[in-house]
Formats: C-alpha cells, sequence, structure tokens
C-alpha cells in the first residue's frame, strides 16, 4: 500500500492509498510505498529521473519514499532469482493537486449623504488557506502627482474556504486636496509553503474630490434648483 503525507500547511491528515496504476496527490506530498513481494532477487525504482535499487527492509518486504512535486511516471521493476522467471515492472502514474491562487470579490457602497464614507463587503477564498488581507490606497494630486502606497492590516480568516469581511473607509483620515483622486483596492495571499504565497487583487475603486471650480458650479446648479422649485 502507499501512505500520502501531504505538506504541513495544507491541514490535511496522512491518509493511505490501495495500489492503483494513477493516483492523485497534494502537491508537495511525501508518498510512502510498502511492497510485499515474494520470490524477487531486488527491487528496482525508476522515477522518469533517476534509477536506483531498493533492499528489502524486512523478509520479502520492501519500502521507499519520494517527495512529490511534479507529475511523473513511475516504475517498479522485479528481478526474479530464477533465471527461466521473467522479470516484472509494476507502472504507476502520479498525479498532483495543485495548489491554487486565492480569490478575492469586493462591493461597495458610497454614503450618499456623507459624501467620502463608504462601505464595504467583501468575499475571499482559498483551497488551503490565507495568511494576509489588506487594504491598499493610492492617492493622487489634480496635478497626477502620485503619493506612497499607503496599506491596511485587515483582520481575516486563516483557514481554508470561503470567507466574507466588511470594511468601513472614511477618506477624511487621508487628507485629501480639492481635485486630488484617490485609488483604494484589497489583496488576499495564500499560504502555499511549497512553491512561495500567491497574492491576488480586487477591482481598483475610485475616488475624486471635485476640484473649487467644479465645486463652486455644484453649488450654483443646486441654488439654481432650489430657486426655480
Amino acid at each position: 500500500n502507499m501512505r500520502v503525507i501531504p505538506p504541513r500547511y495544507t491541514n490535511l491528515p496522512p491518509y493511505d492509498l490501495e495500489y492503483s496504476n494513477a493516483v492523485l496527490v497534494p502537491e508537495g506530498s511525501h508518498m510512502q510505498w510498502y511492497l510485499k513481494i515474494e520470490n524477487t532477487l531486488n527491487c528496482e525504482l525508476y522515477n522518469g529521473f533517476t534509477n536506483r535499487t531498493i533492499t528489502p527492509v524486512a523478509s520479502n518486504t520492501y519500502s521507499f519514499s519520494e517527495y512529490i512535486i511534479n507529475p511523473y511516471d513511475l516504475a517498479i521493476r522485479l528481478h526474479s532469482p530464477y533465471n527461466t522467471v521473467k522479470n516484472d515492472t509494476v507502472n504507476m502514474h502520479i498525479q498532483i493537486l495543485t495548489d491554487n491562487k486565492p480569490s478575492i470579490a469586493v462591493d461597495v457602497l458610497n454614503d450618499t449623504l456623507h459624501p467620502g464614507k463608504i462601505y464595504i463587503n467583501g468575499v475571499y477564498s482559498d483551497d488551503y488557506g490565507c495568511s494576509d488581507l489588506k487594504l491598499h490606497v493610492v492617492q493622487t494630486s489634480e496635478l497626477n502627482t502620485t503619493q506612497n502606497l499607503k496599506s491596511q492590516q485587515l483582520e481575516f480568516n486563516s483557514s481554508k474556504g470561503q470567507h466574507v469581511f466588511y470594511h468601513f473607509l472614511d477618506l477624511s483620515v487621508y487628507d485629501l486636496k480639492p481635485g486630488s483622486r484617490l485609488q483604494y483596492y484589497f489583496s488576499v495571499t495564500d499560504n502555499d509553503a511549497v512553491h512561495g504565497t500567491k497574492t491576488v487583487h480586487s477591482n481598483t475603486f475610485e475616488y475624486r474630490l471635485p476640484n473649487l471650480s467644479e465645486a463652486l458650479n455644484h453649488e450654483r446648479q443646486v441654488q439654481h434648483q432650489i430657486d426655480n422649485s
């Protein structure tokens, strides 16, 4: 039989598999094989890259292990001690279950009575769990001069699956000047310990503060509507 030990960061428990000519295991797993073979001189293993001889660990018992990072074909060659008996080969195709990128989707609701007050709800998910959730804000002046990126750490659920988050964004804390523009987005990062963490971004949202001329025109339009009502 075979024992699969998934990477620790997946939080998946070790499990056993019976022999099959094709198996699917999480990427980065440690696999152990235990073979009961009789009338065999030795056992030779070829994993597509290297060829090595496996010696028995007990009478008629062979064991070996492999670190699974890429899919490949495994050949186990059994050599008979008898010249009249043909050697045998057991083939197995090992497929990997890759760690997918996380995902995030965000909806925003602007407070029409209080400009600059924004209510946000979002959903993020990952197949094995997340390690980070952030808000990123970029402020641009009326002359298109971009200031430094500001990031804010948000609370998040690190377990696998889908999770909902809520956030209130008060743009007054960024001291916006007339005519300046503010863009913001969210990022979520997974916990991939095999290839390194992967980060994805939400859509980018924008808020623009009217310049003085636009603000005066707006006030005139409002006053005109009041006068004609």
